[in-house]
C-alpha cells in the first residue's frame, strides 16, 4: 500500500502529468526530481526562516542597546546633577533648549524652537500639572520667581519628572522673556504618574 501510494503521488506530479504508462525508470526519475525539489524549497525557506529570525534578533538587540543607552543618560544625569537649560519667550514659545535638555527629552533644537512651552513635552495626562497652570502663569506674568515638580513626557512619550526653577527676565520692568532650569530627573512608570499626578502637592 505504501508502494502504490508513493507511485501515485509521483504519478500526479507536474513531470508526469499527461505521460501514458511511464516506465519504471521514469517513475523513479520523476520521484528523485520531485525529492530534490522539496529538499531545494525546505532549504530555501529554512534559510529565509532564518534571515528573518537573525533579523528580529537584530532588532531587539538594537531596541534594548536604546532602551539601555536611555537609561545610562538618565542615571548619568541624575548622579551627575546634571541640569538642562531652556529660554522661552513671554508668549512661552521656545528660543533655546542646551544640549543636555536635548538628551534627557529626546528632542533637537530645531524641533522645539518655536513651539510652545506647554505643547512641548504634552500627552503625560498629568491633572496636576494641569491644575498648577494657570498659578504658575500668574506668579510668573508677575515677575515673580516658581520652583516645583514638572511632569512631561519625552519625545519617546516616557513619562518624566523634575525638579524645576521657572525665572523671569525682564526688560525696562516688563518681563521679556523666561528662563527654566531643571534637574533630579526622574523617568516614570505609567503607574508611578497616575499616583504623582493625581495627589495634590500644593494643596
Amino acid at each position: 500500500k505504501l508502494k502504490n501510494s508513493i507511485e501515485e503521488l509521483v504519478l500526479s506530479g507536474p513531470a508526469l502529468q499527461g505521460v501514458k504508462n511511464p516506465s519504471k525508470a521514469t517513475v523513479i526519475q520523476a520521484a528523485t526530481e520531485t525529492l530534490k525539489s522539496a529538499a531545494e524549497t525546505e532549504s530555501m525557506l529554512r534559510s529565509a526562516n532564518e534571515l528573518q529570525l537573525s533579523h528580529i534578533q537584530a532588532l531587539q538587540q538594537d531596541q534594548r542597546a536604546a532602551e539601555e543607552e536611555r537609561k545610562r543618560v538618565m542615571r548619568q544625569a541624575a548622579n551627575a546633577g546634571i541640569m538642562t537649560v531652556e529660554i522661552v519667550d513671554a508668549s512661552y514659545r521656545y528660543l533655546h533648549v542646551n544640549a543636555v535638555w536635548q538628551i534627557v527629552y529626546g528632542y533637537l533644537d530645531h524641533e522645539v524652537v518655536g513651539q510652545r512651552f506647554r505643547d512641548i513635552g504634552r500627552g503625560a495626562q498629568c491633572h496636576l500639572m494641569a491644575r498648577m497652570g494657570d498659578m504658575i502663569r500668574e506668579q510668573l506674568s508677575a515677575g515673580e520667581e516658581w520652583a516645583g515638580l514638572i511632569v512631561s513626557k519625552r519625545s519617546d512619550g516616557r513619562p518624566i519628572v523634575c525638579e524645576a526653577t521657572i525665572s523671569p527676565v525682564k526688560v525696562d520692568d516688563v518681563v521679556a522673556q523666561y528662563v527654566c532650569v531643571r534637574k533630579n530627573f526622574h523617568l516614570l512608570s505609567k503607574r508611578e504618574c497616575k499616583h504623582l499626578c493625581e495627589k495634590d502637592w500644593y494643596g
